[in-house]
């Protein structure tokens, strides 16, 4: 499996399908000094229909990148594990995960086309101790 990363969205894809999709930004909450993530994806991928609580922040993550590193970097590990549990993987590596998070990094291409986006998500992603990422060859391309 792979993660492809767009200005837009970004998908799970598995031998050329793709099984996961979800607009990159995350609504979250902050609690007792955490931030709690409340849904992911674009309003229209949320399984609620209830309005968020007044206290929440929507945020695109690729701008958060740009204007905001260090909320980024909080925020792509949870984005990106949503994703890999929602491409449904298969039960054993699914329960392995939090036992050993370093067995199975994230292989992810980062496919946004300005340059500078492009360089900070990848440095916002690189940095992530879990899940691991392993950035793949030639970005952009």
């Amino acid at each position: 499996m792979i993660v492809v990363i767009t200005d837009r969205e970004s998908r799970v894809e598995k031998n050329g399908s793709v099984v996961a999709q979800r607009d990159n930004k995350l609504a979250w909450i902050s609690h007792d000094g955490r931030k709690v993530v409340i849904a992911v994806g674009g309003r229209h991928q949320w399984n609620s229909s209830l309005p968020l609580p007044p206290e929440a922040t929507l945020t695109d993550l690729v701008s958060a990148s740009m204007v905001d590193p260090a909320l980024a970097e909080s925020l792509w590990g949870p984005f990106l594990l949503f994703l890999l549990v929602s491409s449904k993987p298969s039960g054993w590596k699914l329960g392995m995960m939090p036992i050993f998070p370093g067995l199975w990094p994230i292989s992810v291409r980062n496919a946004i086309a300005d340059p500078a986006r492009r360089s900070a998500v990848r440095k916002a992603i690189a940095s992530l101790r879990y899940p691991r990422v392993r950035i793949l060859g030639s970005e952009g391309a």
